[in-house]
């Protein structure tokens, strides 16, 4: 925010004198007012943009924190997809002519990658 006058601007001003001019004493306590002001408005717009900065650096924070957590949650819900889909293939569920047919399979793909399947421990 880009201000007209500053503090040194206001206490530096010169009034022309008139004929009837002002009382210079009360110009200057005006003067002396407004300058407090101004320095109390500067010291608030100082203030805010501290605020600002910090608002905004948490609420980066905080959307990264966002971000990881529904990475986390995605690949929970991966975790319990496979789950899901493997529950119906637990041994307990599977007879045993499957099982055995399953592991004729695991054997003949072995064999084909050039493994011995009776020397896996």
């Amino acid at each position: 925010m880009k201000t007209n006058l500053t503090t040194e601007k206001i206490l530096d001003k010169k009034f022309e004198k008139d004929v009837k001019g002002y009382n210079a004493l009360e110009v200057d306590k005006f003067l002396d007012l407004i300058i407090a002001d101004y320095k109390v408005l500067l010291g608030e717009i100082s203030k805010l943009k501290d605020e600002v900065f910090s608002l905004k650096r948490e609420n980066e924070t905080l959307k990264a924190d966002i971000r990881d957590k529904e990475t986390v949650i995605s690949i929970e819900k991966s975790k319990l997809a496979v789950l899901e889909k493997n529950k119906n293939y637990s041994a307990e569920q599977l007879d045993p002519i499957d099982l055995l047919q399953r592991c004729g399979k695991y054997e003949v793909k072995l064999s084909e990658l050039g493994v011995d399947p009776s020397k896996i421990k």
